[in-house]
């Protein structure tokens, strides 16, 4: 199964010997298994030649089929010519959803939605990268306060002194600790450490270096 998205708004998404292009379903639809435009190449398992094409102006998918809403307009290969077709057909048996393997952004997904791709990934790696997601979504409320934590102590003594250059070291600490946080999300994606672990221990670390630092603020 390959997954692309193209220009516009336009999925291609490829399962056995189909092709499905199709368009999301729009913003104010509550069913978000419902597409628009569909298109379905139907290709011969033995030789990939183009067999047939299905139109659909509506679908949804519904439990192992894809169910036209709207009447579909049935192009099928016969004879070597291609022929409108007068078939009744409304549904499509599937495995899979297709509608649901459309390369999506991890940071775009909801908390419910990344824990359905960790289930329905297609890799190990997918599933890697969904749970560093799930674990940036859960670890997200504590991070202002890590960075008050160690950014505290830098502002007291820029408050005390006035000192250009101890700004310039809380920019460097932040942006170590930003090379450090993607350093960390690598391995785990790579399977070196575990979701957790590549999304917490950044946070750990600079919450314990944040306390070492108030620490030996003088007051």
């Amino acid at each position: 199964r390959n997954k692309s998205i193209g220009k516009k708004g336009k999925y291609w998404v490829s399962s056995g010997n189909r092709i499905y292009s199709f368009e999301k379903g729009a913003a104010s639809d509550n069913d978000k298994q419902i597409v628009t435009n569909l298109k379905i190449f139907h290709f011969s398992p033995d030789d990939l030649t183009l067999q047939g094409l299905t139109e659909v102006d509506k679908a949804r998918w519904n439990t192992k089929q894809i169910q036209f809403l709207t009447k579909p307009n049935i192009i099928s290969k016969s004879a070597d010519r291609f022929a409108v077709s007068d078939s009744l057909i409304r549904t499509v048996e599937e495995d899979f959803n297709p509608f649901d393997q459309t390369i999506v952004k991890p940071s775009h997904l909801s908390i419910s939605e990344t824990k359905e791709r960790i289930k329905t990934g297609n890799s190990e790696t997918d599933r890697l990268t969904y749970s560093i997601s799930l674990q940036k979504k859960y670890s997200t409320p504590f991070l202002p306060l890590v960075i008050i934590l160690f950014t505290v102590p830098f502002a007291l003594s820029l408050s005390r002194k006035g000192n250009v250059i101890t700004l310039g070291y809380a920019v460097a600490i932040w942006l170590l600790y930003m090379g450090i946080t993607n350093i960390f999300e690598q391995f785990g994606v790579s399977g070196y450490l575990s979701p957790s672990l590549a999304v917490w221990s950044p946070l750990a670390l600079f919450a314990i270096f944040g306390l070492y630092l108030i620490t030996r603020v003088r007051t």
